[in-house]
């Protein structure tokens, strides 16, 4: 359990990745999903999923958003997460 606020470093140096969000607890979290060998979007899957607990202000688990990356090799990648029902779903009036 985490007891108290960690604080946020300025102009540090970083070698392979930073995380920033909106809670120092999350990007806590992050930072340590890369530290443990993890990539960039399991840093920030974790972070948003510490978010939903910490901040949940900011979205949540069954919320939606975006994300948009670019990967090692230059290509752009972006994934559109909105709050929708699957394409097959219809309106059920009880």
């Amino acid at each position: 359990m985490l007891s108290a606020q960690p604080r946020p470093v300025k102009n540090g140096h970083y070698k392979n990745g930073v995380v920033v969000c909106a809670s120092a607890y999350g990007a806590r979290i992050g930072a340590d999903i890369l530290r443990q060998g993890g990539n960039a979007y399991d840093a920030a899957i974790a972070t948003q999923l510490a978010l939903a607990v910490v901040y949940p202000q900011a979205g949540n688990i069954g919320g939606g958003g975006f994300m948009v990356a670019r990967t090692a090799d230059g290509k752009l990648q972006a994934l559109d997460f909105r709050e929708r029902a699957p394409f097959l779903a219809t309106k059920i009036c009880i």
